[in-house]
């Protein structure tokens, strides 16, 4: 009962385990060469063995592939240990094992024996310590005689080699599994070496795997419960060790011996009888405590699935290519389907050739490669690379790839992920659009010198149009002939309105040519400045200004930033002139990257319709206003010049506020109190 209901704990802790996961189709199996009837080469040069018949068996039942290759018993516990293989086709179970590897439940209980010559002395194990005892390398029994301080140990290199030493050579003893030593004293036909009767010990003889490789330790206990229970473990064990199994008691010997101990045994059979009852309660509530975790269980495994699924089909549908390769080898473990799309190569291509990436980028990135690459091995990860290659068709595009490095728990670098886009597209738009923007700047550039040539050439001939007027008004002065004066008046305002023109046109084109020396001032005492230099303007029009006491030391061009408060503050004066209580507010505000600068006043308004095109240069809303129209277009030239924008907030007979910027690289941290 107490083993049935073992089996059902097992059972259920397998399923637990092995749903939801994708194993391997094949696994790797190594074992002894020479460890009969366990595991051995036959004559035919293959494996053979119960070990072999059986991890074949648990292979078929649980639909896996399984390659087996048996070597020196040394090699071949050193291979799993390191992780060169996956699974040991049988190891017996000690603590000290058990740290480095991980094992099956038990596929068979074997006895650790000591076999010796008929003629020995030796009558019990109590007597073997100081003497010659053969034992196999690595095997059990070896680190059984090395933690019982045997004081002369002989390590050879297989069982058989242990029996015919014993068997032939000036030894005293062989540590052996009893079973084997049995077999091989029979396939040898020894008959001078005996066992004796009180084992060394019972221990449980198991597949082992990988530290840590519990779902492949899943599937194989769940193998090995099922070949038991439909009774092929029982033909293999008939197979292997039947010819060892000792002769069953005569009937009638064994009638004899059972009346021997029927009446002590009929007590314990009553007291069973009542601990089993017990038992069966607590196996009923350990079943449906099990049954509980098996339902939660499925119901993670199944939200797993999903949650994968979704990735699964997020990732397939990305427009950039995924992958995912091991570092230091650059095997590609995993590619997404757009990765022919974004390289131009088949997805065959990058798993057939490793590090294939160094054979396609373009020569003008290979030291761009190997740096990366060094860098990549010794676990420093860039952010992004963006590089060029060849693809198969000669042709050249332009990837951007977003990194992602994979840390083992030592902190050691195993794999990028890689998310790759291809950018070719993008990069010629923006060469042509770089391209455009110099061809742009060289024509402004020749438009400015151009404007300066011609304000500057025109203003010439104004004066001496100008210069002839005077002298016709003092000649016509004293013999007046009609309306002369009159138009030689309306030629001479017109020429100096001309002549003003081309003044603030030459200005105008100087913005872009001639720069002033940036330095740092305070933007309240510039203000302080202006307002100084406006007094007499101020005096007559007598507006209340409203100046916020808190500025920032800027970082300019002292001059320049003059002109944009001097033009700013003369238009509020002028368009508050109707106003009989003027008010103009100069103030600033921060935000995360820039300062706001503003004048506002309540003034007559601008309709919003005109709210770019009073920006325009020799643009006049009011003709009647003086001026030419230029000075808010030297306002937007010279704060577009200092890395600025400006722009105006305003409703018709609501005053307006003009608004400029100075990018925060301009400002200095500290701020002063006036």
């Amino acid at each position: 009962m107490k083993t049935v209901f073992t089996n059902i704990l097992i059972l259920f802790f397998l399923c637990s385990l092995s749903t939801g996961y994708e194993y391997k189709k094949e696994i790797t199996a190594f074992g002894d060469k020479d460890y009969p009837p366990h595991e051995f080469i036959d004559s035919s040069g293959k494996p053979s063995g119960f070990n072999v018949d059986l991890l074949k068996a648990v292979a078929k039942e649980m639909g896996f592939k399984v390659k087996i290759t048996l070597c020196d018993w040394k090699l071949a516990r050193e291979s799993l240990e390191k992780g060169k293989c996956d699974v040991l086709t049988g190891m017996y179970y000690s603590p000290e094992r058990d740290k480095l590897v991980d094992f099956s439940v038990p596929h068979s209980y074997v006895s650790g024996a000591v076999f010796v010559k008929n003629n020995s002395h030796i009558k019990s194990i109590q007597r073997i310590k100081n003497k010659k005892v053969l034992v196999q390398e690595k095997d059990i029994l070896h680190d059984y005689a090395i933690n019982h301080k045997f004081s002369n140990i002989i390590a050879v290199d297989t069982p058989e080699t242990s029996i015919i030493k014993l068997s032939k050579g000036d030894y005293d003893c062989a540590l052996l599994a009893r079973a084997q030593g049995l077999y091989l004293i029979n396939k040898l036909k020894i008959n001078n070496i005996r066992v004796l009767d009180k084992p060394l010990f019972t221990t449980e003889y198991c597949f082992a795997v990988t530290d840590k490789n519990i779902r492949l330790l899943a599937r194989l206990d769940e193998g090995l419960r099922i070949v038991k229970v439909k009774g092929i473990y029982r033909q293999l064990y008939d197979k292997w060790f039947g010819i060892l199994e000792p002769e069953p008691f005569p009937f009638r010997k064994f009638i004899k011996y059972s009346l021997l101990v029927i009446s002590p045994f009929l007590l314990v059979i009553l007291f069973s009888f009542a601990w089993v009852k017990t038992l069966n309660k607590k196996v009923a509530q350990k079943t449906a405590e099990l049954q509980e975790e098996i339902a939660e269980r499925k119901k993670i495994e199944i939200a797993l699935r999903a949650s994968e699924e979704k990735h699964r089909v997020l990732i397939e549908n990305m427009n950039e290519a995924v992958y995912y390769m091991s570092i230091p080898d650059g095997n590609y473990i995993y590619l997404s389907k757009k990765i022919d799309a974004v390289f131009g190569y088949k997805m065959e291509n990058f798993t057939n050739k490793i590090l294939l990436i160094k054979d396609i980028i373009h020569p003008e990135f290979l030291d761009y490669f190997y740096v990366e690459w060094n860098n990549l091995i010794n676990g420093i990860v860039s952010p992004s690379y963006t590089y060029k290659i060849i693809d198969s068709e000669g042709k050249e595009r332009w990837i951007h790839q977003n990194n992602a490095g994979i840390y083992g728990e030592d902190g050691k670098i195993t794999g990028i992920i890689g998310c790759c886009e291809n950018i070719t597209d993008q990069v010629k738009v923006q060469e042509e659009r770089e391209s455009l923007i110099n061809k742009l700047e060289e024509q402004n550039e020749e438009l400015e010198r151009f404007t300066y040539t011609v304000s500057h050439d025109l203003k010439s001939p104004l004066t001496t149009v100008q210069g002839f007027v005077n002298l016709l008004k003092n000649e016509i002065g004293k013999n007046c002939y009609g309306n002369s004066i009159q138009y030689l008046e309306r030629i001479s305002n017109s020429t100096n309105k001309m002549y003003n023109m081309l003044c603030e046109l030459l200005e105008f084109s100087r913005l872009g040519r001639v720069n002033n020396t940036k330095t740092t001032f305070n933007f309240r005492d510039l203000i302080a400045e202006v307002i100084d230099s406006l007094s007499i303007e101020i005096r007559g029009k007598k507006p209340n200004f409203i100046i916020d006491q808190e500025f920032p030391d800027i970082c300019a061009d002292r001059i320049r930033i003059t002109e944009v408060m001097v033009n700013l503050i003369e238009n509020a004066i002028k368009f508050t002139s109707n106003n009989s209580q003027p008010e103009i507010e100069i103030g600033n505000r921060k935000n995360d990257h820039e300062t706001i600068f503003f004048v506002r006043d309540n003034g007559i308004g601008i309709d919003q319709k005109y709210k770019t095109k009073i920006f325009e240069l020799f643009s006049k809303l009011d003709p009647s206003t003086c001026g030419n129209g230029v000075g808010l277009s030297i306002v937007k030239r010279i704060v577009e010049l200092n890395g600025g924008r400006i722009w105006i907030e305003s409703e018709l007979n609501r005053g307006t506020t003009f608004f400029f910027t100075l990018p925060a690289s301009e400002m200095k941290e500290n701020k002063i109190n006036h």
